[in-house]
């Protein structure tokens, strides 16, 4: 059957980025001097170099800062730019006075219009819509979005919405609440970090010496917006738009600091997007394809090991689109297969 074809693959990775994930660990021991590209910057220069890694999320910013740079991203909880004690023992006072302004909101302010029923911030299309490429795709993908939601709502009582206009919500101690989040679906998040990183670049004084000093910083509304809307949708396109100027306001930034011939600016990109799959299905460009739901997943896998081991002393756990097995030390986590089937929840029933 389908499922026990999709188990059988799925095992088989499982062993194979084991395997994977073994072999970098000991490429990791055997070489782990070397360091990130900041560390050896560092080394080179006798510890003179100044190394900062900055992005919205904190996952793809943290290896990038290594042993011997420094990191800082949004916390999406506070609307803040934080750090950690392993690079710091307390915020540079510079952050803690920029964190002490509302930078969120003021940001907001400055760059976001308000809808004038709600006073929400408002994200629209930045240009006419006949300039847009995704103007006739649009409409019909945005039947298939799941717009994102802050965690926790059972009604989704704030949420982006599927299709312009986008609304952040303000005006309650709960709704900014929810707009620290879910600007980070939004073009205007990238554009946040940027005032930090102008900021940084000043109170830092990158560039001003003989050492060369390293920026490194990850803009994730692309990435964040293509999955939720779609390259078919028009946030998608308008968010690269909105990009180009982000990225302008970036270079000047970094300009005004540091002369145009001593500076250095390299681009990479992440991954390619595919189309929602329900779009594509409508479509008609594919028919064998669907969403992979975590729940089910887990509990099919799950099922199987109980099936397999009478006892669940591995679990099978996903964080974000990463999942991995946990052994259980716990001997009142180790579940029999009689206790494991009482547990089985109702969407998992087939």
């Amino acid at each position: 059957c389908k499922m026990g074809s999709f188990l059988s693959f799925f095992f088989r990775q499982i062993v194979y980025r084991i395997i994977k994930m073994s072999k970098l660990f000991l490429r990791y021991s055997l070489l782990e001097n070397t360091g990130t590209l900041g560390d050896r910057l560092v080394q080179a220069t006798g510890g003179k170099a100044k190394v900062f890694s900055l992005g919205i999320w904190d996952w793809p910013i943290i290896p990038m800062a290594g042993g011997g740079g420094k990191a800082f991203w949004y916390d999406y909880t506070s609307g803040e730019f934080v750090s950690s004690t392993f690079f710091y023992s307390e915020l540079p006072r510079w952050v803690q006075h920029w964190n002490k302004t509302n930078p969120l909101e003021r940001y907001l302010d400055q760059h976001m219009p308000r809808d004038p029923k709600t006073g929400y911030w408002v994200w629209k299309p930045l240009n006419e819509l006949n300039e847009y490429r995704n103007v006739k795709t649009s409409p019909i993908n945005a039947a298939f979005v799941k717009p994102p939601c802050y965690p926790g709502q059972t009604n989704c009582q704030y949420s982006l919405g599927a299709t312009f206009p986008h609304m952040l919500p303000n005006g309650t101690p709960e709704a900014l609440q929810m707009t620290k989040l879910l600007v980070g679906y939004t073009p205007f998040s990238d554009d946040f970090l940027i005032d930090f990183v102008a900021k940084l670049v000043q109170e830092e004084r990158l560039g001003q010496d003989a050492t060369p000093d390293l920026l490194m910083m990850s803009l994730p509304a692309t990435d964040m917006i293509g999955h939720m809307y779609g390259p078919d949708s028009l946030e998608h396109e308008d968010n690269f738009y909105r990009l180009d100027k982000t990225l302008a306001r970036l270079f000047d930034a970094l300009k005004q600091a540091v002369p145009q011939e001593e500076l250095l600016v390299v681009l990479s990109a992440d991954h390619g997007m595919n189309s929602i799959p329900e779009f594509l299905q409508q479509q008609g460009k594919a028919s064998d394809i669907g969403r992979l739901e975590n729940g089910k997943i887990l509990w099919h896998v799950n099922s199987a090991l109980v099936r397999t081991f009478g006892l669940v002393v591995w679990r099978l756990d996903c964080v974000r689109q990463a999942c991995f097995l946990i052994w259980q030390k716990s001997s009142k986590k180790v579940l029999t297969q009689t206790k494991w089937r009482r547990k089985q929840p109702k969407c998992c029933a087939e």
